[in-house]
């Protein structure tokens, strides 16, 4: 059944609309970054495409923590439990903090030898370009994933407009330092892909700044405290590990399949991990109100769970099903229609460019399924406390599908890129058979709280 009452729309806007912007304000900061680094050549584009893969892997760890922190806030909120809520946060930042930790460990002491994991060893230039990038930019890492944390925890208790202002300090700050100190502007050295890491660690580090400021100082709904960070409570640990553990794990898996499946782009040269590069970040245009419409599926069905009306959540998840469907169609349309214009705005041989429209036509075809995977898998599913189907799901079709296939189709069927794209992410046909059948035919809501 469809719901129909405006207050269900109201609220998923309301969730949707500023978490749409502050990926917007991401997605403009990353633009910027890649347009400005492609302006030095492919080798600094693809050192920094290679470099960026540790941290793609943080940032979708950090989401899975942070999705499984939001189920407990999201159903303790419906109940109105704020001692609850804040009970989650030391036991949230003690994992963030191991994360981010190893992550920065990895990137400034282990630089080349994590980035020619990725790149074909002839690629020289590129891996002396992405080292340089890597040892600098992970000293981001740790105040990135206490930010992310802390500004995604405010999404389920109705503050998610909060990250748009952050954002677009962020956004002001990495761009202007950017411009300045990648091209030697107002009397500054060029650093080249240098500059580019330290105006991303300034912005890391005022987000982090900002959300603290609002977390301990201005919030009136939680009321985060100091000393709320200092004891862990053994019953909210115990739901924290039973609802996060699968999430985490599920991203792992995931982040590790699509590991390999980057590191079967990069052995096939910088070329295509050059005209790759287009292609990601046309996927992060596009999944500006996705990932908007994906977090309200969690949220609100987290929400009208935790009320204790659970046959209202299998309204609200045949409404998302649908959202997906007319996201995933316009999130086609748009990828095949601007992808001349993306492709134009870097400075790519015809060769990569040739590369870059074969990828593109392959993504504006698998976007569809990836649009409603999202709302569906990451969205309703997980909010309704059904994470471990999702991460069974995740890693059947992940680990014997996508992968095998985008191996066999690249170096054993040396088949063109298109056809190598389209195998490698062959895994979203099934899940979208899967999550849909799941959503629709079966009794997956539960309080996770209980």
């Amino acid at each position: 059944m469809i719901v129909r009452e405006k207050h269900f729309y109201k609220s998923m806007l309301a969730i949707a609309f500023p978490i749409a912007v502050q990926n917007l304000i991401s997605f403009l900061v990353n633009l910027l970054d890649t347009l400005m680094v492609g302006q030095l050549g492919e080798d600094s584009l693809s050192g920094v495409q290679l470099a960026g893969n540790l941290f793609f892997i943080l940032m979708i760890i950090g989401v899975g923590v942070g999705e499984g922190m939001n189920i407990l806030i999201a159903q303790y909120y419906g109940k109105k439990d704020m001692d609850s809520i804040r009970k989650i946060y030391p036991i949230a930042y003690r994992t963030a903090a191991v994360i981010g930790i190893v992550a920065f460990v990895i990137g400034f002491f282990f630089p080349e030898q994590f980035i020619r994991i990725y790149a074909k060893q002839e690629d020289t230039l590129a891996i002396a370009e992405g080292v340089k990038y890597l040892k600098l930019i992970s000293l981001c890492y740790i105040p990135y994933i206490f930010a992310d944390i802390s500004i995604r925890s405010q999404r389920p208790v109705g503050s998610a407009h909060i990250s748009m202002y952050i954002y677009v300090a962020s956004l002001v700050v990495n761009a202007s330092l950017n411009y300045i100190l990648i091209f030697g502007k107002l009397g500054m050295p060029a650093l080249g892909v240098r500059g580019a890491a330290i105006g991303t660690i300034c912005a890391r580090t005022l987000e982090l700044i900002l959300i603290s400021i609002f977390l301990f100082r201005i919030d009136q709904k939680i009321k985060l405290k100091i000393k709320d960070l200092l004891p862990v409570d053994g019953f909210i640990l115990k739901k924290f590990i039973t609802n996060s553990a699968p999430i985490v794990f599920n991203e792992i898996v995931w982040v590790l399949a699509s590991t390999t499946i980057s590191i079967i782009f990069a052995k096939l040269g910088k070329q295509v991990v050059a005209a790759n590069t287009v292609s990601l970040v046309m996927f992060q245009l596009i999944s500006v109100f996705l990932f908007g419409i994906s977090s309200a599926a969690s949220v609100t069905v987290g929400n009208i769970i935790g009320a204790g009306k659970i046959h209202k959540a299998y309204d609200y998840a045949h409404t998302y099903c649908l959202l997906g469907l007319g996201i995933g169609l316009f999130s086609s349309l748009l990828v095949f229609l601007t992808k001349d214009f993306a492709i134009g705005l870097y400075n790519l041989t015809p060769q990569t460019q040739e590369l870059a429209h074969h990828i593109l036509n392959a993504a504006a075809l698998v976007v569809f399924l990836q649009s409603t995977n999202m709302i569906t898998g990451m969205g309703t599913l997980r909010g309704g406390g059904d994470g471990k189907i999702v991460l069974i799901i995740e890693m059947v079709f992940a680990w014997f599908l996508a992968v095998p296939l985008g191996l066999l189709a690249a170096f054993y069927w040396e088949l063109p890129i298109f056809w190598v794209y389209i195998f490698a992410k062959a895994d979203e046909i099934a899940k979208a058979i899967a999550f849909t059948a799941r959503v629709l035919f079966s009794k997956w809501a539960k309080d996770v709280t209980n």
